[in-house]
């Protein structure tokens, strides 16, 4: 904003700042997961190739792009790509669309009966060029050379599901696994299910980490429920648990499978703020600075934190845009603000800031000034014989007294402040 004067004399100039958009959107953001496999017969046969297709779609109500299907886990002496590249794209997929992705595999002549996972590694990107990334696993029956619908049973996990879309460190949480008989004729039983976490950061609650299942028939689910608790210092990130499963045919013949889970952990946020700093006298019309000291108390990085301040006066330089703050770190803010009216005026200084997940957070310090009228001085000692002249130059010259006065009464406040501020700053740094 640049401004000139009228030519009376009044002085041009200019001031600059920074404004702040909220955006609100109401669409679910992109989301793209595997929805099921289409095979040209119930399972693959073993010595030959076989086309098989993956069906995709964008859960979200925005179009994703730059879509790519990276699928793993092949053995030169199992099932392997037909010469056919590991890595599929798409350029673009529409809100709730859905892609069909072709892939060619080989099964070797070797292979046994039954059903074999492949990793899938699916990355794209949103309209903005925000890149995201989510690993799935996908199964792949296979049909032994001369076999029958006798395959050897298999207990794999076929999904899971918790309250949320992350787990609080900390916290207790139900976790639900279904398990599956692949198996279309035999039914398993005297099933032990063991759940082992990466760094041991989950814990199970009334119960030991491992639970027994009597019997699945064939193609039949068995849910279970587990309650687990997070460990209160696990960093933001995915954890994975293995599931160890022990289980028997009909015949009795004994089995084992290791399946794998992830997990995402939310540390919470703690931002401690202290009380706000603001001189012993404030004046209408004066020059008043307000300053806090805020830390990072918790254990993960406090995002994306802006301070502003809100009140009924006039507020020079209210917002600052801090960023991100590392555990155990601190920081000041201060503001000038002008009061315009005397008595009590309220107002608040706000934290706005985010976890790493991107769910928001406010915190705000209310306080309350108490502001004193500024009285003209008096003339005192002066004879009532005074010319006019004399009166107004005298008088001039008191207000100029009252305004250095003044001045001299905001910056000595400030200093202190700062004095204060740093002085605490001091001692937090030799606590640490």
């Amino acid at each position: 904003l640049t401004y000139e004067g009228d030519g009376d004399g009044t002085i041009g100039g200019s001031e600059s700042g920074t404004i702040y958009v909220k955006i609100i959107n109401d669409y679910k953001q992109p989301e793209l997961k595997l929805m099921g496999i289409d095979l040209p017969e119930d399972k693959l046969p073993v010595g030959t190739s076989s086309l098989i297709k993956l069906r995709i779609q964008n859960l979200g109500d925005l179009m994703i792009k730059n879509v790519e299907l990276k699928l793993n886990g092949f053995s030169s002496q199992g099932i392997n790509l037909d010469n056919w590249p590991d890595i599929q794209y798409v350029k673009s997929l529409e809100g709730h669309a859905v892609k069909l992705v072709e892939y060619k595999l080989f099964i070797d002549s070797k292979v046994e009966s039954g059903t074999y996972p492949l990793d899938l590694n699916l990355k794209y990107k949103d309209e903005n060029d925000k890149e995201y990334t989510h690993d799935t696993v996908l199964y792949v029956p296979v049909s032994g050379k001369g076999s029958t619908d006798d395959l050897t049973p298999r207990v794999i996990i076929d999904n899971y599901y918790y309250p949320s879309e992350y787990v609080e460190a900390g916290q207790t949480f139900p976790l639900t696994i279904s398990f599956y008989n692949t198996n279309e004729s035999t039914a398993v039983k005297n099933i032990k299910v063991s759940l082992n976490s990466d760094e041991q950061i989950f814990s199970p609650v009334g119960s030991s980490n491992s639970f027994f299942i009597k019997e699945i028939k064939p193609q039949e689910f068995s849910e279970n429920i587990i309650n687990l608790k997070a460990k209160i210092d696990a960093e933001n990130r995915n954890y994975n648990i293995s599931a160890d499963i022990e289980y028997q045919d009909e015949s009795g013949e004994k089995f084992t499978e290791k399946e794998m889970i992830s997990i995402p952990v939310n540390q919470q946020l703690n931002l401690t703020i202290s009380n706000i700093e603001m001189p012993p006298q404030i004046f209408e019309g004066s020059p008043t600075s307000l300053a806090v000291d805020f830390y990072n108390t918790g254990r993960t990085i406090i995002r994306n934190l802006i301070i502003k301040t809100e009140g009924d006066f006039e507020i020079q330089d209210g917002t600052l845009f801090i960023g991100n703050l590392e555990p155990g770190k601190d920081n000041y803010y201060d503001v000038t603000i002008i009061a315009h009216e005397e008595g009590e005026l309220e107002g608040k200084i706000i934290f706005e800031y985010e976890d790493g997940v991107g769910t928001k957070f406010t915190s705000e310090q209310p306080f309350i000034l108490e502001v004193m009228a500024y009285e003209e001085p008096h003339m005192m000692g002066f004879e009532n014989d005074l010319d006019s002249a004399e009166k107004q130059s005298t008088l001039k010259k008191w207000h100029i007294a009252a305004g250095i006065l003044v001045l001299i009464v905001g910056l000595t406040a400030f200093l202190i402040i700062r004095r204060r501020r740093k002085k605490k700053l001091e001692e937090v740094f030799l606590d640490e």
